[in-house]
């Protein structure tokens, strides 16, 4: 509306089914229809939505199946029996964990740094992993990512096409992105240089997951001409808490820089409180709130792992507090 930019024209990526569909209502609320015209979706969905269209060029049937999680385990603990002796000892999850590593590098078997002892064999089912895939037309959630990486690499046509049709690309939790996402960002923003990135290098936490923070440092001199907007303003929490925030997060080693601030600067100080056993920890909790006489109705307790509720439920149940546990059953209610 206020640039005279064809909705058409625009691409938003982000990471989760949950995260597009409440940018799609966002906007339709912000405009008042009920579609606009811009391609909003997940980097996974917009992988397929490019598949579908383009596959053929890399020699592959448009009318191909996707693999899900099932799939994957179900044809590498195949692969792994086929192989006898020299994989008994493997497992299929690592197996497969270590293949999408590397693909997310768009990387193939033989270009893989030299194996640590035992990844020849990793190698081996790599090879036949893909081997089984494509002659049973099918891919992977992984090559969602990186075939259309490939195909923008291999076919300068393919890539002019989609450049241009979309001519404002907009990616969100840019710090989570892989070396394939990445080059689809490349690629899409090629023929124009319109790109958007929202990310925190400091919650950049998913490198176990193929996710490299060299994508969101290396910004400014990836694409010339950008220019950093520091979103330092905190609507969530108390000045206490920040100071404390921006204290830990300095001394992270690899990081663009930011402080932030609040206009609530009033709030109770940051406490640290190191129990020695679990026991302890949730006997804590339970004595805080009474000493405070804190309403339970006012108090939530969040804990890591489902495994830790019973410590805290016996800890409440000592003091005679009431509680509901969020998103399962109280311990003392199951059969």
């Amino acid at each position: 509306g206020e640039k005279g930019v064809d909705a058409r024209g625009i691409l938003a990526l982000t990471f989760t089914n949950k995260a597009a569909e409440e940018m799609r209502q966002r906007i339709s609320a912000r405009l008042g229809v009920e579609k606009t015209g811009a391609w909003l979706g997940t980097f996974h969905s917009f992988g397929l939505y490019i598949l579908r269209r383009e596959i053929d060029r890399l020699g592959r049937s448009k009318q191909f199946t996707i693999f899900d999680d099932a799939d994957q385990l179900s044809l590498m603990k195949r692969l792994i029996k086929d192989l006898g002796a020299q994989a008994a000892s493997l497992s299929p999850r690592d197996a497969l964990s270590w293949i999408g590593k590397h693909k997310q590098d768009v990387a193939a078997p033989d270009e893989t740094p030299p194996p640590q002892p035992g990844e020849d064999v990793y190698r081996t089912l790599w090879g036949r992993y893909h081997d089984t895939l494509r002659r049973a037309g099918a891919v992977d959630f992984d090559d969602l990512l990186v075939l259309p990486a490939q195909l923008f690499d291999g076919h300068a046509d393919v890539r002019r096409n989609y450049a241009e049709r979309y001519r404002y690309v907009l990616i969100d939790e840019y710090q989570d992105t892989n070396r394939a996402q990445y080059l689809l960002a490349r690629h899409l923003s090629s023929a124009h240089g319109n790109i958007f990135v929202v990310g925190d290098e400091d919650q950049s936490i998913y490198s176990w997951r193929g996710a490299s923070i060299r994508n969101i440092l290396d910004f400014e001199s990836d694409f010339q001409n950008a220019r950093v907007f520091r979103l330092e303003q905190n609507y969530r929490s108390t000045g206490p808490i920040l100071k404390a925030a921006n204290a830990v997060v300095k001394n992270n080693t690899k990081r663009l820089g930011k402080t932030l601030w609040t206009r609530n600067e009033a709030g109770d100080p940051v406490r640290f409180f190191e129990a020695p056993d679990a026991e302890a920890e949730a006997r804590f909790v339970a004595d805080d709130i009474v000493e405070k006489k804190i309403s339970p109705r006012q108090a939530a307790v969040l804990f890591r792992t489902n495994g830790q509720v019973r410590l805290v439920e016996e800890a409440m149940r000592r003091k005679g507090l009431a509680y509901v546990v969020v998103g399962g059953v109280r311990f003392y209610a199951r059969k």
